[in-house]
């Protein structure tokens, strides 16, 4: 959740818009678009709207570790309808390739094609748009590197539950710089500010990735069993 930059395109350790006590407002809109977040309100049972909590302390439906606050306490909201009774149900199609991917695979080419490409910023700004966040800096724009981690942080708020993350992980080859950090959730402390990311937090998951053995997946035992061929097994997958 931190990671969703604020409308004026700066992250929320950086930016004057960002106020801990109310951290969804001057955001990225994916961010309220995408989840469920504690205090800001969703359609209960009974036709109410009234604010999602779930710390434990509220003792909701929805806290943590239930049914419906998961390990995080944060929930997706996108593609389910909150008008509908089952969890998972939607108006919504399955995407599989989209004109934001579109726009984002152009500009992840030519910034690394060309660094300072004004068609990859162009293109970069145009996702960024209908999210209501601020253009791309002309510092950002004529770094590569630095273009090349907007674009990555671009794909990763963009896609969120379309199973993309993972795989642009593994063709970064970052996946161990990631997938090897714990995984946290809201405050722990329900009298904190919900947007202070400087308090304590729940840990919702040990996380590791072995570079050696998980960029890739082993060959299933079914497939050996018929075609002897595909033997040596993929490193560190051996038995």
């Amino acid at each position: 959740m931190d990671s969703y930059l604020c409308t004026d395109g700066l992250t929320i350790q950086a930016s004057p818009l960002y106020d801990k006590a109310d951290p969804w407002t001057d955001r990225d809109k994916r961010l309220k678009a995408t989840f469920m977040l504690p205090g800001v309100p969703v359609l209960r049972p009974n036709g109410q709207y009234t604010p999602y909590q779930p710390h434990p302390s509220y003792n909701m439906p929805e806290r943590m570790n239930n049914e419906g606050g998961g390990l995080t306490g944060y929930m997706y909201l996108k593609f389910n309808e909150p008008d509908f009774p089952k969890p998972g149900e939607s108006y919504t199609n399955w995407p599989i390739y989209r004109f934001a991917e579109a726009l984002l695979i152009q500009a992840e080419a030519l910034n690394e094609l060309a660094p300072g490409n004004a068609i990859a910023v162009a293109a970069v700004n145009e996702v960024r748009r209908r999210a209501g966040v601020a253009n791309v800096s002309p510092t950002e724009s004529a770094d590569q590197a630095k273009m090349r981690n907007v674009i990555r942080e671009e794909r990763r708020h963009e896609f969120v539950a379309e199973h993309k993350r993972y795989f642009d992980l593994l063709r970064w080859k970052i996946a161990e710089q990631v997938l090897s950090k714990n995984a946290f959730g809201i405050n722990s402390e329900a009298a904190d500010p919900i947007g202070d990311w400087t308090k304590p937090q729940f840990k919702a998951q040990n996380r590791v990735f072995d570079p050696a053995k998980h960029y890739l997946w082993p060959v299933p035992q079914s497939a050996i069993d018929k075609n002897r061929n595909l033997l040596p097994q993929n490193p560190n997958w051996q038995k």
